[in-house]
């Protein structure tokens, strides 16, 4: 049996620039965690005692590294060095490289050129992997590249391919990223595809598997759920499960604040409603609700995230939308006019004063042709004002207020 990790679009190096400029401190954390996630694979890559692992692409946030990051990414490989584990690395349209000899990896690395090539694995047990792959030598790679791979090594035990690019039937905003349709790839005959370009993981097919692995750290509010990298186990049967490494996870949260009419009540509310998620490993995406009573002046002061988490304890808050429910809250009644609400329904609901009411309604040709007998229908009548009750029911309510309550 072969085993292999299957990763990629890393973006090592990223410098979260959208998050340093509404959160330094958050973005700080993101590299941090970034990293943190990457060491979780070689770790797992080291504890599972796997053949290989496989980078489909995006190792870095760009073309251009510091050498503090090179060096520290070269550790982490002499790490998987020491414990004979080989490293199989294409580049991406983040990190393209027109000559991949300029960074000077450990001996366990095997980087791939501009085009398509095939490099070949054996272990002791006389079993042996075809892997082939190309990196990017520029940003963009307009061509499909999926023709250029060669068929099937019959030679090899096993075939897999390395493809950082774009699935056709996706967004058409990536159709300049290596596209590629799945009957290409499944006439190849290989054992596994090793996708990397879409920072959300799928399952494309599972005969054979053609798998987005997804990044490994969520970069943004729309970059929520698991992520991390594959193992994968090449035998009789080819297996594959998904290991999750990711330091944080984004996640969206709304919050029914439309009780809130100050200061006090808005840290008051925020708290409660954020208690689950205080000291988890999640940064929030969050969506404020609050009544058209709400006062403008804490909207804008509080309309920043930054100054928002001051309120709130122990949680990690990215992004802070704030939405003003316009429908007015419910208008509280004093005794008085709640007797005269009830006097006045009272009279309307007599048929006369009903007839009255809808009278410039009949009037209309298209209703009374439609509906002659209508205003003869007691049931519908009935009905209608049932409804009309329960939309005063949602406007206002009752709390015994007296009226020298209510000045």
């Amino acid at each position: 049996m072969i085993t292999f990790i299957h990763t990629a679009d890393c973006h090592l190096g990223s410098p979260y620039a959208s998050l340093q400029q509404t959160s330094p401190e958050l973005s700080q954390m993101m590299q941090t965690a970034t990293n943190d996630s990457f060491v979780r694979i070689i770790d797992t890559a080291i504890e599972k005692k796997v053949d290989f692992v496989v980078i489909a692409g995006d190792l870095y946030d760009s073309e251009v590294q510091s050498v503090k990051t090179i060096i520290w990414v070269s550790q982490q490989f002499e790490r998987l060095r020491e414990h004979g584990i080989l490293v199989y690395l294409s580049y991406g349209n983040h990190d393209f490289q027109p000559d991949i000899s300029l960074i000077d990896w450990p001996d366990n690395v095997h980087v791939f050129g501009p085009e398509v090539e095939t490099m070949i694995y054996h272990n002791d047990q006389h079993e042996s992997v075809a892997i082939s792959g190309f990196s990017y030598a520029t940003r963009w790679q307009k061509n499909p590249m999926v023709g250029l791979f060669p068929e099937r090594n019959q030679a090899t035990t096993y075939h897999i391919g390395m493809y950082h690019g774009f699935f056709d039937q996706l967004n058409s905003e990536h159709a300049h990223y290596a596209p590629f349709n799945l009957q290409e790839m499944m006439q190849l005959k290989y054992d596994y595809w090793a996708l990397g370009h879409i920072h959300k993981r799928e399952v494309l097919s599972t005969n054979p598997p053609i798998i987005y692995v997804g990044n490994i750290q969520g970069r943004h509010r729309n970059d929520s759920g698991e992520k991390g990298c594959y193992y994968v186990e090449l035998g009789e049967k080819i297996t594959y499960s998904f290991i999750p490494t990711q330091s944080y996870i984004w996640q969206k949260v709304s919050l029914d604040l439309k009780k809130a009419s100050d200061k006090e009540t808005l840290v008051e509310l925020l708290n409660e409603g954020l208690e689950a998620l205080k000291s988890q490993p999640i940064i929030i995406d969050l969506t404020l609700e609050v009544s058209a009573h709400f006062p403008r002046q804490l909207i804008e002061r509080y309309r920043s995230p930054v100054y928002l988490s001051a309120l709130i304890d122990d949680v990690h808050l990215a992004h802070l939308d704030w939405l003003i429910v316009q429908k007015p809250d419910k208008v509280l009644l004093s005794t008085s006019l709640l007797e005269h609400l009830s006097t006045q329904k009272n009279k309307l609901q007599q048929p006369v004063k009903t007839e009255e009411i809808l009278k410039e309604l009949w009037q209309n040709d298209i209703v009374s042709s439609l509906f002659p007998d209508l205003m003869d229908d007691q049931e519908f009548l009935k009905s209608s004002w049932t409804l009309a009750e329960q939309e005063m029911d949602e406007q206002l309510y009752y709390e015994g207020v007296s009226d020298d309550q209510e000045n």
